[in-house]
């Protein structure tokens, strides 16, 4: 199973996935339909099963979840945004960037419970 950690904005969904427990480096993809579907196909090559993790960012974040949400063999949690803060306190983490937190949020669901979204 492959796990995403994904940090969104209003422009961009930045992405650090862990293949068979191997961390791969960042992509970077447009937050809008067609960056959607890029990541889609990107996440699920070879057609393994995915869990994406990313925080609740509004009215950024909803047509994304929903999407994930409509493809088979994908699992969607949406995280609070300050368990995610907290969590990335506990191992005193001083930087801030979306690779930062995209990494931040795949330590986050490979450590923590997964809790699907509906």
């Amino acid at each position: 199973m492959n796990l995403i950690g994904v940090d969104v904005d209003s422009r961009f969904l930045v992405a650090r996935i862990s293949r068979h427990g191997v961390k791969q480096p960042i992509a970077q993809f447009a937050n809008d339909a067609a960056g959607h579907r890029k990541l889609i196909a990107w996440a699920t090559r070879r057609g393994a099963s995915v869990r994406v993790a990313f925080e609740a960012a509004g009215v950024y974040s909803q047509a994304f979840a929903l999407a994930l949400h409509r493809t088979s063999g994908i699992e969607v949690m949406v995280v609070n945004p300050k368990a995610i803060h907290q969590f990335a306190q506990a191992p005193l983490q001083r930087g801030k960037t979306d690779a930062m937190d995209a990494d931040t949020i795949l330590e986050y669901l490979l450590r923590m419970a997964f809790k699907a979204w509906a």
